[in-house]
């Protein structure tokens, strides 16, 4: 496993409070504690070779200093210098330890061992439970906005012609898996191949019956702090024909179609690690293929997203994980009126996550995030040949909130042997705010996921 800093930073944490600069190291170069400051404020900010420097004098001034050379053996591997660091873990492993740091060694060689060689494997298998309060996407009020402006007062049906709100239950299986190629040099640069695969099926009701396939590549390239990766990514969704139940067409067992998407992906994402932060931005462009229903074939639409997140540390059982992003959607048929009112958009979003380690093995996440959807054009038009807006037309302006809270349960808690499983239990609560009423939703949705990793 891969130490994190945090843990180092533990090991030489100190009470100085001042900073101390290479230049006071250099009038004291004995000082244990000057040293060990200097180390904590290196890996704080991420700058590994300036405080593998400090570590061997340490080293050379205590040989008999464990933590110190455990610690350079993970700054080491941090540095993506195998050989060196499973040659001082061999060593230690042969020392009396105690068993703090036996189990340190024991981890960290078995990771610098796997990751010599060249090729690995990883994967996961999900089996999951839901319910869903709304599975149609019924209106707030069952009402809709008709094309000529007036509200048809319980008119909203759902894509199985069900005219009111209904919930379902609804099993989700899913299978990733990738390969990785470590590219053999000093900072651990690699390449992946990834495929997935999932099935969903709803009970009663075929809304949430699809299946999904993914396949994406990439490249990771690291300079500590800074590690970036290009990816790109191409993700099919087969949603499937379903049965109105409640139309002549159930009679007559004819089925209608639901939207199909493909989507294909480029992407870049840098971060960089300081203090206990790790900033993330991203930047990707998307093309959507449509298909499936005759008008959706027109609505074929790419997208360009830029995304900012930081992850930091509060203490050693809490995370925040901060974000902005913005996201830029065009129709690809600009000359189709229902494509640019459906498709023209601009999105804002802001989030925020906490994760708490509420006990060994016990993990809290709660989160919120608000979407601003600033749509372009009208949406409701009086036919092809008559484009001109009216006083009772609108352009959509949604605000999306959604909340969730969940909790994790992790395997090692009941048995070690299980380490590589997890229990999540969560719900979560979807409501959108439009200025047209066909748009005003609320959705509740509760999970149950036991989910397998392997391979890592």
């Amino acid at each position: 496993m891969k130490k994190p800093l945090t843990a180092l930073l533990l090991t030489f944490s100190v009470s100085a409070p001042a900073e101390v600069t290479y230049e006071q190291l250099l009038q004291d170069p004995d000082n244990i504690e000057l040293n060990q400051q200097y180390i904590r404020e290196q890996l704080a900010a991420g700058e590994l070779s300036q405080a593998l420097v400090s570590i061997e004098r340490v080293i050379l001034l205590k040989p008999l200093d464990m933590d110190a050379r455990l610690a350079r053996a993970q700054v080491l591997f941090r540095l993506g210098n195998m050989t060196s660091a499973q040659q001082e873990l061999e060593a230690l492993d042969q020392l009396p330890l105690g068993d703090r740091l036996d189990e340190q060694v024991d981890q960290l060689l078995s990771e610098v061992i796997a990751r010599q060689k060249r090729w690995s494997f990883e994967g996961n298998v999900s089996i999951g439970l839901g319910y869903d309060d709304n599975i149609g996407g019924h209106t707030d009020t069952g009402n809709v906005a008709l094309n000529d402006g007036s509200v048809q007062i319980n008119g909203y049906s759902d894509s199985e012609n069900v005219n009111f709100q209904r919930s379902d239950y609804d099993a989700t299986v899913s299978l990733s898996l990738q390969a990785n190629y470590d590219l053999g040099n000093q900072t651990n640069d690699s390449v992946y191949a990834s495929i997935r695969a999932s099935k969903a099926r709803g009970n009663d009701s075929e809304i949430k019956n699809n299946h999904s396939f993914g396949i994406g590549i990439g490249a990771r390239i690291n300079r500590a702090p800074w590690s970036s990766e290009a990816f790109i990514d191409w993700a099919a969704t087969r949603r499937g024909d379903i049965q109105p139940l409640n139309s002549d067409l159930k009679a007559d067992g004819e089925k209608e179609p639901q939207d199909d998407i493909n989507v294909q992906t480029l992407g870049l994402k840098t971060k960089k690690t300081f203090d206990r932060n790790t900033l993330t931005a991203t930047f990707s462009y998307s093309l959507a293929d449509y298909f499936g229903q005759d008008t959706s074939n027109k609505n074929d639409s790419k997208t360009t997203s830029v995304s900012v997140s930081n992850f930091v540390m509060l203490n050693d059982s809490v995370a925040l994980i901060n974000s902005v992003a913005a996201d830029r959607r065009s129709a690809d048929k600009p000359n189709v009126n229902l494509a640019k009112a459906t498709q023209n958009r601009d999105t804002i979003s802001l989030g925020g996550t906490i994760l708490w380690q509420v006990a060994p093995g016990h993990r809290l996440t709660a989160s919120a995030t608000v979407k601003k959807l600033d749509y372009k054009d009208l949406l409701l038009i009086s036919g092809p040949d008559d484009p001109q807006p009216r006083d009772d037309q609108f352009v959509r302006d949604d605000t999306q909130t959604t909340y969730s809270l969940s909790y994790t349960l992790f395997g090692a808690v009941v048995d070690p042997s299980l380490k590589d499983l997890s229990l999540s239990l969560g719900g979560s609560r979807t409501q959108v705010d439009s200025n047209m009423i066909t748009y005003d939703v609320t959705n509740n949705r509760y999970n149950a996921t036991l989910n397998y990793r392997f391979g890592r």
